[in-house]
């Protein structure tokens, strides 16, 4: 076993069902019925073994706090060695693509206008949207602000739709660390 596969081995969070066996709540024959049975249901694994009576609210509520506290410890460990932590994965994962980077993207900003526009914002008016001030500045037009902002509503319903899937496919519970953007647009 090579360096790169005992660190993903000793970094793996471990899933419910995995939990369930360790902790001996099933033995490896009920677990395998129960994702049997659990492949068409629409609830998360938890709620699934809830409402089988197979597990009460205590123990998952133990079970679950055991698995974020492996994340945690996984986290620190990943952070201490200077390596990727899973909050860092969600942020980049979940990251939303700025208004002056995605118009320099575009073609229709220059990198040094958009640090005027920056240096603009932060002596005059900090309360004030960076496309904002690019558009008054006629650093932009009104058509590639509205362009700009439409890419950051689609990369944003992309992304909800892409952890709204991990989060059904895995079952974590995700945090949303999206920031909050205004996406009924300026005009």
């Amino acid at each position: 076993m090579n360096d790169i596969e005992k660190l993903e081995r000793l970094t793996k969070r471990e899933r419910l069902g995995e939990l369930l066996l360790r902790f001996s709540y099933l033995n490896i024959d009920e677990l395998l019925t129960i994702i049997t049975e659990h492949q068409n249901s629409l609830v998360p694994l938890g709620e699934f073994l809830l409402e089988k009576n197979i597990i009460n609210h205590l123990d998952l509520r133990k079970l679950l706090d055991f698995q974020k506290n492996q994340d945690l410890v996984i986290d620190k460990c990943l952070g201490s060695m200077g390596l990727m932590t899973n909050d860092k994965k969600w942020e980049i994962l979940t990251r939303i693509d700025k208004v002056g980077e995605i118009l320099i993207r575009n073609g229709v900003l220059k990198l040094k206008d958009l640090y005027s526009a920056i240096e603009i914002q932060e002596k005059t008016s900090p309360e004030k949207l960076l496309g904002d001030i690019l558009f008054e500045n006629y650093f932009i037009t009104k058509n590639d602000l509205r362009d700009a902002l439409e890419t950051q509503k689609q990369q944003a319903v992309k992304i909800m739709s892409i952890v709204d899937e991990i989060t059904k496919v895995t079952q974590l519970p995700i945090k949303s660390k999206i920031k909050h953007i205004n996406l009924m647009g300026v005009f």
